[in-house]
């Protein structure tokens, strides 16, 4: 049970719920009514459709309390703790869990039975698995002082061999001549990490580009207008079944040779103020090497926007059709119905495969490489030719690549986990 601070102050009890005057809150058909009346039978019980709208009851003040199966009142406890808290101890009722199993499926109702004999036998036992009854679900492991000292060892074994990789003519490897091209002896940037600096700029102009093209033909293939759906599949199968090099060929040879000239953008820049070359240098890199550069970010934004579009379009559908029915019922207009109730919980489910999708931008921006864009590969190509050090360029370039890509995959994880504690009811 999960009180309300406002409602109901300083009760604590069973016995003080039990009153007229009491309402209290729970999901319709849910075994938790059934509780309610039997524990507090002087209480007035109100239903609901679902959880969230008996809760919102609660933290609205028109219900003292919700009774709810656990651990559904612990989380909002903890979630709205200046609202709720919990009058209880411990939970005041414990009822059995029941499993539908699909008829005439033996093998998995013997599967479920012995689950279950083997959970009962641990609980007596003090023994926990993981997905057995009494474990923490959805608990992650734990490294412990073991497991990074073997961790070390392991990439110190990994690193060890590397360092001492003899070349095939004999010679060491020279993977100390590396430091001067990822950092000068004055302090600057060297070849590779001015690289990474094209590389990441790249991604992260070819990433607006891809969403703004993305939102927009996944909202028109989920639209009911059926010009529109026609529009965005036309873009969206053009796209995604022609290979990015021949995109990148197409763009660059015969749409930059026809827009570029007419835009005017890296003769403006040449001429412009000190500060506003400055300003450009930071955001799109050499001024001389403006009119590819936005051409290889386009051509990789309306590639990658193809990707993007079905990820929109498969979160939008992810939403269930209750929602769309709600908010319908309530006099939305369809606008106001997808950014207000629909988005939202659209966004939970697109953020992973949105990652997935930001990583490969960062990987296929090696493509661009062919037009001379200066971004990691081009520049590992430049040096190993100048160099001729192919193993410690290419390995160097590798681990580059991978501290970009995961350093995206842990910030987009960090993201997930907080918005699914923070949104999920």
């Amino acid at each position: 049970m999960v009180a309300s601070s406002k409602a109901a102050p300083g009760l604590s009890s069973l016995a003080d719920f039990d009153k007229p005057e009491i309402i209290l809150a729970a999901k319709t058909g849910a075994t938790s009514v059934a509780a309610a009346r039997k524990h507090m039978p002087k209480a007035t019980v109100r239903m609901f459709d679902d959880e969230a709208q008996a809760l919102q009851e609660v933290l609205n003040g028109r219900a003292h309390a919700m009774v709810a199966s656990a651990p559904f009142p612990e989380q909002q406890a903890i979630r709205n703790k200046d609202r709720l808290y919990l009058p209880l101890a411990e939970t005041f009722t414990k009822e059995p869990i029941g499993f539908a199993v699909r008829k005439g499926d033996p093998d998995f109702l013997n599967f479920l039975n012995n689950w279950i004999i083997v959970g009962k036998t641990d609980q007596v036992r003090g023994i926990q698995r993981p997905g057995s009854i009494g474990s923490r679900a959805g608990r992650r492991p734990r490294l412990t002082p073991l497991d990074l000292a073997l961790l070390t060892l392991l990439a110190a074994g990994f690193g060890a061999l590397f360092w001492n990789m003899e070349a095939p003519d004999g010679r060491a490897r020279e993977w100390g001549v590396l430091v001067q091209y990822l950092v000068r002896d004055d302090g600057r940037p060297g070849l590779l990490l001015q690289g990474v600096f094209t590389t990441v700029r790249l991604t992260c102009w070819s990433a607006l580009i891809a969403l703004f093209l993305g939102a927009g033909a996944g909202m028109a293939r989920t639209s009911p207008s059926l010009y529109l759906r026609l529009v965005g599949a036309t873009y969206v199968e053009i796209c995604r079944n022609l290979p990015p090099l021949v995109l990148v060929f197409l763009c660059y040879f015969f749409l930059a040779d026809q827009i570029a000239p007419a835009i005017g953008l890296q003769d403006a820049l040449r001429t412009a103020p000190e500060w506003i070359r400055t300003v450009a240098g930071v955001l799109v890199g050499r001024v001389e090497q403006v009119d590819a550069f936005v051409t290889a970010a386009f051509t990789l934004g309306l590639y990658e926007g193809a990707y993007v579009a079905e990820i929109v379009r498969g979160g939008v559908l992810s939403v269930e059709a209750g929602q769309w029915e709600a908010g319908r019922a309530l006099g939305f207009p369809r606008a106001k119905l997808l950014l207000f109730i629909i988005m939202p919980q659209a966004v939970r489910n697109m953020i992973p495969p949105l990652a997935g999708q930001i990583i490969s931008t960062i990987k296929d921006s090696a493509i661009v490489s062919v037009i001379s864009i200066q971004e990691l590969t081009f520049q590992g190509m430049q040096l190993m030719a100048t160099t001729y050090l192919t193993m410690e360029v290419w390995t160097c370039v590798a681990l580059l690549y991978f501290v970009l890509t995961f350093s995206c995959s842990m910030a987009a994880g960090r993201l997930e986990q907080r918005l699914h504690r923070r949104y999920t009811i």
